[in-house]
Order: C-alpha cells, then sequence, then structure tokens
C-alpha cells in the first residue's frame, strides 16, 4: 500500500473486513472513513514527502499483520494522517481501497 498526498507527520494504516456505508464512506475528520467491520490498525508510521508505504522497505508483510490467512478473503484499506489544514478537526483520510487476496 503506497499512500501519497498526505501530510508530513504521524499516519496510521487500518484494514477492516467491511466497507463502510456500502461503500460510500461515512464523514470523519476532513474526509470519509471507507473502513468498517473488524478495524485492526497495521501500522503507525511517518509520512515523509507526503507519503508512506506498508509494508515498509524489509517490513513485515501486510496479510501477517492484518492476519489475513485465507485465500478469497476481502480486506479495505485507508490511511489516516494528521492533517492542521483541516479546521476543527486536524486530520483526513485517504481513499479506501478493496483488496481481494489470492493465493
Amino acid at each position: 500500500l503506497l499512500g501519497t498526498q498526505m501530510t508530513d507527520g504521524l499516519c496510521h494504516y487500518f484494514q477492516g473486513t467491511q466497507q463502510e456505508n456500502g461503500g460510500q464512506g461515512t464523514v470523519f475528520g476532513g474526509g470519509l472513513q471507507c473502513v468498517s467491520g473488524t478495524i485492526v490498525r497495521l501500522l503507525t508510521t511517518m509520512n515523509v514527502g507526503g507519503a508512506s508505504q506498508l509494508p515498509a522497505l524489509g517490513g513485515v508483510s501486510i496479510s501477517t499483520l492484518g492476519g489475513v490467512t485465507l485465500p478469497g478473503s476481502v480486506r479495505t484499506y485507508q490511511v489516516l494522517y494528521h492533517d492542521a489544514a483541516v479546521p476543527c478537526t486536524d486530520f483526513n483520510l485517504t481513499n479506501g481501497w478493496e483488496i481481494t487476496w489470492q493465493p
């Protein structure tokens, strides 16, 4: 996963077992929360140059961090990042991505 066009600073990568509001998302912070169901925080890291990725070079795989063990498992992913430009909330979210895991 590669998160881009974010502000530099802390960010949190999340995995969910469902899409929020049938894939339409729900207003949360300065954006839309797309991840729902059983939610797992996969990693907290720093954005540098407005970007970060999971896994980091040499890091633990996404499937291991998220406990995805069965082929065909569907998960939704999203990044929450701190954004001082967002009035009243100071955080925003990337677009969400749904992935079907293959063997």
